[in-house]
């Protein structure tokens, strides 16, 4: 893996080393040639959910429960009617569903 910097927007202040995974964007379809849906929008805040809950989970069994705690608010915040209703309301409007998610 090549080093690189990624100018970004924090959350707060500090310096973090890691593994990056850049998203790539893509045209506004899933693959089978039918535009991209709100379908496809619940699917993807779902995965992020069950992802974050699965990290919270390895974190409480390695005995880290404070991080834990921090990384289930990511799952609530997938799980928020309301960015996704934000997120379906752009793709219904023609963004394609990855910048839509990303915008939320």
């Amino acid at each position: 893996m090549t080093p690189a910097v990624f100018p970004v927007v924090a959350a707060s202040g500090g310096v973090a080393t890691g593994r990056a995974l850049v998203l790539r964007r893509r045209t506004n379809s899933n693959g089978h040639g039918r535009a991209a849906s709100a379908l496809d929008v619940d699917a993807a805040f779902d995965h992020v959910a069950e992802e974050f809950r699965a990290l919270a989970d390895r974190l409480q069994s390695a005995g880290h429960s404070d991080e834990a705690e921090i990384v289930a608010v990511g799952a609530l915040i997938a799980e928020d009617p309301q960015l996704r209703d934000g997120a379906r309301r752009a793709v219904e409007l023609g963004a394609k569903a990855a910048d839509a998610v990303v915008a939320a």
